[in-house]
């Protein structure tokens, strides 16, 4: 027995298989949907939540099955990912699936037991990522954001604010914890799916977290090659994206969403520490909203609320 009920999501091109999973899974008490392209598998995920995601490599429908693992990440990383592929698949495919973020990998045709094995330690790792998190709120700016690297057995040590760059001396004792639900938001009707692009890992940790306790659904780029293909593929209903970026700067990026009839419309919120009349009047020509770095997070959250409703 697996160590959960869970909700699991399965993205098989090859219907027999996916039936059989399905039984199997559904035998273990789990609430099993199951589709059969990469995109219908990334945007049912994107619009509901899931524990883990079972998803073979090659997948019709343009998006494969590495590229939709990625977003699954993206988007959530605390669910679970386990991709599927064929008996001669090379160790290097394995390779590349767990640089992606996979959580486990099996290669068909598996046994049922190897299936439930699979299954219950993605749970159990999914479980200990949504345990409880150290967060900290800085002195200076006043944000709340989570501390990645806390150490439990030091009297000090340096904590560094991803919004203003303070670095603060901190107690263990002086960490708050917050809990998955607390992270997670409410997701009520006022959810949007939103794109962050920005290429610093902890502003960029630090605004998807702001953004999902808020209670949208978040998908976060590191780049602006990235962040266009994202856009394009998940259609997200706001783009929030740094200026200065590497392979594609921010204006070009914003730019080439503009340019796309795919994703003309959506809207846009650019973010920069260096401000100038030039950048301004860039992301006026777009129709983009301009805010400057370090964030308010009640003004930011506020101009995110008042895009996504007009």
């Amino acid at each position: 027995m697996t160590q959960k009920v869970a909700r699991i999501l399965i993205v098989d091109d090859d219907m027999s298989v996916a039936l059989v999973i399905r039984e199997v899974l559904e035998g273990e008490g789990h609430h099993v949907t199951t589709f059969h392209t990469g995109r219908d598998g990334v945007r049912v995920f994107s619009r509901e939540r899931f524990d883990l995601v079972m998803q073979d490599v090659n997948l019709p429908g343009g998006v494969s099955g590495y590229g939709a693992c990625q977003t699954y990440k993206s988007i959530r990383d605390a669910t679970a990912v386990i991709m599927m592929t064929g008996e001669f698949t090379s160790d290097q495919d394995e390779a590349l699936a767990r640089r992606l973020g996979a959580d486990g990998f099996l290669r068909k045709p598996f046994t049922r037991e190897q299936l439930l094995r699979a299954v219950g330690e993605g749970l159990k790792g999914r479980a200990e990522w949504l345990g409880d998190r150290p967060v900290f709120v800085c002195r200076a700016c006043g944000v709340r954001f989570a501390v990645w690297d806390a150490i439990s057995h030091v009297e000090t040590f340096p904590v560094y604010c991803p919004n203003c760059g303070q670095v603060t001396q901190v107690k263990p004792e002086e960490l708050a914890w917050e809990t998955a639900d607390e992270r997670r938001g409410p997701q009520g009707p006022e959810a949007r799916r939103i794109l962050v692009v920005e290429d610093d890992e902890l502003f960029r940790r630090f605004l998807t977290d702001l953004l999902t306790r808020a209670g949208h659904v978040v998908l976060a780029a590191k780049n602006g090659k990235e962040g266009l293909q994202f856009c394009q593929q998940w259609k997200p209903e706001l783009v929030v994206a740094d200026l200065l970026l590497p392979e594609m700067d921010g204006i070009t990026m914003c730019r080439q969403i503009r340019e796309s009839p795919r994703t003309a419309q959506i809207p846009i919120m650019v973010l920069t520490a260096f401000q100038s009349d030039a950048s301004r009047e860039e992301a006026r020509k777009m129709g983009a909203t301009y805010l400057t770095k370090p964030i308010e997070p009640g003004n930011l959250l506020d101009t995110v609320a008042r895009i996504v409703s007009r």
